[in-house]
């Protein structure tokens, strides 16, 4: 729009200014519209971190809980619920809890030991919880079967030890995780080394026996070392073994006490060393306790038999009883006699009247 004043000349532009208040009046108008959306981006943005921080420190580009129920556990739940608080689902931050079997274990070089690993929850939406163990030595393994499951489950851990584990006591932590949030429980590993240690560390015998009688020697054999042992038992007089066990298993850091029975019949009078003995277990090292002497036994000759008393002649009786008849026949006499007597007097006494 052009406005001619007196000179056709002499013109002024109007539009030109109109535009620049026109611009001015537009950012003026938009600078509310600009602070409130501000205002919201950044309120949204305090509800967000709250939210974070509030839920355990909850990974929430990892797992976060899915109100749907399906298996994407991948978004946040931003929806509010008047019931708690105007929150976030209070669902989406899990409840679990972790147990052992046992929470000791001792490990040989070489071998492997199991254990199990319950896992419970009490959320009603339950994320994968994943298994997997801490501050485990040098050359062991564990092993978990499964590693990973939803809601309540059980593990079956497998604890591997190599010929090269280190030795000593470890505390190994199994880690449960879920949705950031860990829980642990704790084992003692002992790892020692494999030995083969058998020790007879008792024996007893009689001093004395005879020809042909049954010497019973007691013996006490120990395992002093790590692993179970299947061994043999044997008895030696002098160099001839009289009595022997077989296979006979003995736990680690067992004792087993029996009796060996030596039949004496046809061996000679005479004094002889009684010694036990064990076979050396496959790699044992120490070999000087295998063996005990149990002590001398000296074996007497045969006992002599003795004569049998004679038996009575048939119609004899005891001793007693033939004392008795005597004694008794003599009785008679006495009387007999006294009786003759008195008649000899009294016919004396007839004749001289």
């Amino acid at each position: 729009m052009f406005y001619i004043d007196g000179d056709v000349t002499r013109m002024t532009s109007l539009p030109r200014l109109e535009l620049v208040l026109l611009a001015v009046s537009t950012i003026i108008l938009s600078l509310p519209v600009v602070v409130h959306y501000e205002v919201v981006a950044s309120t949204l943005e305090a509800q967000i971190a709250a939210y974070l921080l509030t839920s355990v420190n909850v990974d929430a580009n990892r797992h976060q809980c899915n109100p749907n129920g399906g298996s994407d556990y991948s978004t946040i739940d931003l929806q509010t619920n008047p019931s708690n608080g105007n929150r976030p689902n209070s669902h989406c931050i899990p409840t679990f809890n972790i147990l052992l079997s046992q929470n000791n274990l001792t490990l040989i070089q070489g071998s492997s030991r199991s254990l199990s690993v319950s896992l419970s929850t009490t959320s009603e939406l339950s994320p994968p919880i994943t298994l997997s163990a801490e501050s485990v030595p040098a050359g062991v393994e564990f092993l978990f079967a499964p590693s990973s499951g939803r809601s309540s489950f059980s593990s079956l851990v497998t604890i591997v030890a190599s010929a090269q584990a280190a030795l000593g006591l470890s505390k190994v932590a199994v880690v449960a995780k879920v949705m950031g949030i860990e829980k642990s429980a704790t084992v003692s590993v002992l790892v020692i080394p494999e030995i083969h240690n058998l020790v007879i560390i008792s024996g007893f015998a009689p001093l004395n026996a005879t020809v042909g009688s049954v010497v019973v020697v007691n013996v006490t054999v120990a395992n002093y070392g790590s692993v179970s042992e299947i061994f043999d038992l044997r008895e030696h007089a002098n160099v001839t073994m009289v009595a022997e066990q077989n296979h006979l298993l003995l736990a680690p850091l067992a004792r087993y006490t029996t009796s060996l029975c030596w039949n004496t019949t046809g061996f000679s009078e005479g004094v002889y060393s009684i010694v036990v003995s064990v076979r050396p277990a496959p790699g044992e090292v120490n070999l000087s306790d295998e063996n005990f002497n149990v002590g001398q036994l000296s074996l007497g000759p045969r006992p002599t038999a003795q004569p049998s008393p004679k038996p009575a002649a048939s119609g004899e009786g005891s001793s007693g009883l033939s004392y008795g008849r005597e004694l008794a026949i003599i009785v008679a006499l006495g009387e007999v006699i006294a009786v003759l007597l008195v008649l000899v007097r009294r016919r004396s006494r007839v004749s001289k009247k």
